[in-house]
């Protein structure tokens, strides 16, 4: 239980690092993104723009 919460702690620290790269790379094309915790916790980062 303590490790698990610590594993997610650092994880979720990495996903948000990786989520504010996108965000400046992306710029008005980053549509947001979110820790999808039904999925494993998978990083899910939605892009905009022209289709």
């Amino acid at each position: 239980p303590l490790q698990e919460a610590q594993r997610r702690i650092a994880r979720q620290d990495q996903q948000i690092a990786l989520a504010d790269q996108l965000r400046h790379s992306l710029g008005a094309g980053f549509g947001g993104a979110w820790i999808d915790h039904d999925h494993a916790g998978r990083l899910t980062v939605a892009i905009v723009g022209a289709g």
